[in-house]
């Protein structure tokens, strides 16, 4: 991981921020290495997510969480968004009050006032509430009968405990809610594997995770037209959510899976699929993004060396002697001279020599390279390449 996130950090803007996302056995271990690499100062918070509803028995504790490990490139230029992601499911009305739905808030608060430390008296039981030692009453003793004579004072439930203040939905909605560290409404990992059922009618991908956890990453940290990068890509769950939430997006994946789940997904996003996130935020579709595959070198010998049969294996040999960059300790005139040594050999073992011989740091074309007609790279290729890196 170290050599990806000193990467990852180059990408960020002066202002971005990096979500890491990490169970409980390398939780601990990750956060040195991000306080290494991206500076204890620069640590943010260690999201929960819940990602478990039934949670996983181990031999005395049930684990049913999961870190998202947050930090930003400089902290000081960087500040979570606040949200109404939890507001409706906070709120709720059972007093009736025309005012709409509330939640009750703790009416002490931190630290000590000689102005805000005054007896309380609950009108249903009597019983007399001093603020708890070391804080105060949010407001003065006037403050409080006019709050008090407005229907903003509740104790409790069931009426018999300690003053508590009502808030009510529509302030909320009108200034957002801080992001609570632990995200209890977020979807779990199963509700992921849902959603990637009914678009492809089968499990294709063993982890994706729900689209309401990463909607939750998105819009506390970006803005629209904010440019996102995943690059552990996956099943597409980043790149689905960022283009229904109109932000410009990254993703980068190295497995083949990418053709058939991540780029088919994005499709479906385009074409208005309903899934997920789609109805929360009215999503109708519409849209474009670009795929690209890295021009391949050796990595095409390689390809064609695992889907080899035993007719074709004597061929490639060929070709990897004439065309392929070789490692320095394989010489293409020793082997042309060995090739009868090479016949011996079992498809596995004809296999796993060649790609032994390969370099592996040339698996891919180098874009410095681009011109050199080794490399069989398309003029079209080429205009391409200069357009995307405004040359």
């Amino acid at each position: 991981m170290k050599n990806r996130l000193e990467i990852a950090r180059e990408f960020l803007r002066d202002d971005g921020v990096i979500f890491v996302q990490c169970d409980d056995n390398e939780q601990a271990y990750l956060k040195v290495l991000m306080d290494e690499l991206f500076g204890r100062e620069n640590f943010v918070v260690n999201f929960i997510w819940n990602h478990r509803k039934s949670g996983q028995n181990d031999i005395d504790f049930t684990l049913s969480h999961n870190y998202a490990l947050t930090y930003a490139k400089n902290r000081q230029n960087f500040r979570l968004n606040r949200i109404d992601a939890n507001i409706e499911r906070k709120f709720s009305n059972p007093d009736n009050d025309p005012r709409g739905n509330w939640t009750a808030d703790p009416f002490d608060a931190p630290d000590e006032s000689a102005n805000c430390n005054y007896p309380i008296k609950n009108p249903n039981t009597n019983e007399i509430f001093y603020p708890p030692k070391g804080r105060h009453w949010r407001f003065s003793k006037d403050k409080f009968d006019e709050v008090l004579a407005d229907n903003r004072i509740v104790f409790g439930k069931t009426g018999k405990s300690k003053p508590q203040y009502k808030r009510f939905q529509f302030e909320a909605e009108q200034r957002g809610e801080n992001v609570n560290s632990i995200w209890l409404d977020c979807d779990t990992a199963t509700r992921g594997t849902q959603e990637i059922q009914n678009l492809f009618k089968s499990k294709i991908f063993s982890t994706p995770k729900p689209e309401s956890l990463i909607k939750r990453i998105i819009e506390i940290s970006t803005q629209p037209n904010d440019i996102v990068m995943d690059f552990f890509l996956g099943s597409g769950t980043t790149a689905a959510v960022a283009h229904k939430m109109n932000r410009q997006y990254i993703g980068i994946e190295q497995m083949n899976y990418i053709e058939s789940v991540s780029v088919e997904r994005l499709k479906k996003v385009i074409e208005g699929e309903q899934g997920g996130i789609s109805k929360a935020i009215n999503w109708q579709g519409g849209g474009e993004f670009i795929y690209f595959e890295l021009a391949k070198f050796n990595q095409k010998f390689i390809d064609k060396i695992s889907d080899a049969k035993a007719e074709d294996i004597l061929n490639i040999y060929d070709e990897i002697c004439e065309k392929a960059f070789l490692n320095y300790d394989a010489d293409s005139k020793i082997l042309k001279e060995k090739k009868d040594d090479f016949k011996e050999l079992n498809l596995a073992e004809q296999k796993e020599f060649l790609i032994n011989i390969l370099n592996k740091n040339m698996l891919y074309v180098n874009l410095d390279d681009i011109e050199d007609e080794n490399y069989e790279i398309s003029q079209k290729d080429k205009e391409l390449n200069k357009d995307f890196y405004n040359e």
